[in-house]
């Protein structure tokens, strides 16, 4: 059975990483508003292969952010809530009994692998 600190330190890498992901799209899409926002002129080339490189750039960060979510991702979290779930009672005994707090974003991920994940479970729920 895995131990809670090892459960515990997973989870938060997992967080951390579903939320790097989307921080790295978001400064990306703050890069298009700042070329836009530019005193270069919009039909300058240089600009427009500026602008279609960022649009490349952040649709493949899109792209692969959420084909790992949907595909890698998903399948780790799944095999991590499994063998806690059939190792212990329930996920949430077991997070209760050892007590562990995730944040949302894993918990996120742990529902829509199937097992949801009770809020006095998750940080920075009100």
């Amino acid at each position: 059975m895995i131990s809670a600190g090892l459960y515990k330190e997973i989870a938060d890498l997992i967080n951390s990483a579903q939320e790097r992901g989307a921080e790295l799209v978001s400064d990306i899409e703050q890069m298009e508003t700042d070329l836009s926002n530019s005193e270069i002129p919009s039909d300058d080339i240089y600009r427009l292969a500026l602008e279609s490189s960022i649009s490349t750039t952040k649709e493949r960060m899109e792209d692969s952010h959420n084909s790992l979510t949907e595909r890698a991702m998903m399948k780790f979290v799944r095999a991590l809530q499994d063998h806690v779930n059939n190792n212990y009672t329930s996920v949430n005994d077991f997070l209760s009994d050892n007590g562990i707090k995730v944040y949302s974003t894993f918990a996120s991920l742990s529902a829509n692998a199937g097992y949801t994940i009770e809020n006095e479970h998750i940080l920075n729920v009100s």
